[in-house]
């Protein structure tokens, strides 16, 4: 097994949203069957997972400090709700170039400062959610789910000032390190 922790980097909405996403995850769960989000708080991913050992996580912070103290605070629109068939529901994030700037920023200095390359990216565009549903939604329901979401209106915005880390404890992912974004 390789050694090191498992991260990903990834935007946290703060309160109230958070807390209204996370009942949309749980009600997936009591209605469908689908458990798999709970094991993450709500959040917009940024950078997907990747593994780092515990005694380079400092230069790690530390160079994502650095990278984020250069970008200014972004809003986030969500709006309604998406899906990927045939097993993702999501909330839906409203295209915003700040946040495509950041993520592609992010992408880059994640390859060339820290050597980090993620496989698992495969020239895929960013397509910014934040996910409800995912594998363990069978197909069956998702059909089901699917209609009820898309029947849903949902409309938020919230302020990003900060940043995540988050870390895999074996069981479900933790918020780990939180790095500010210029103020």
């Amino acid at each position: 097994m390789p050694k090191g922790s498992l991260y990903f980097v990834a935007i946290v909405p703060p309160q109230p949203q958070f807390e209204e996403i996370l009942k949309f995850k749980q009600e997936v769960s009591v209605r469908y069957g689908s458990k798999a989000a709970l094991r993450s708080p709500p959040h917009l991913t940024l950078h997907m997972p990747f593994r780092w050992t515990d005694k380079k996580l400092p230069p790690l912070k530390r160079s994502l400090t650095k990278f984020f103290s250069e970008f200014s605070p972004i809003t986030i629109r969500l709006e309604g709700f998406g899906s990927f068939p045939p097993r993702v529901i999501f909330v839906r994030v409203e295209s915003n170039p700040h946040l495509n700037s950041l993520q592609s920023g992010l992408r880059e200095f994640m390859t060339r400062s820290l050597s980090l390359y993620n496989a698992n990216y495969r020239d895929q565009p960013f397509h910014p959610h934040i996910t409800i549903a995912f594998r363990d939604l069978r197909k069956s329901q998702f059909t089901n789910a699917w209609r009820y979401y898309q029947s849903l209106s949902y409309d938020a915005e919230f302020q990003v000032n900060q940043i995540f880390l988050l870390r895999h404890n074996g069981q479900i992912w933790e918020q780990d390190h939180g790095f500010n974004l210029a103020l």
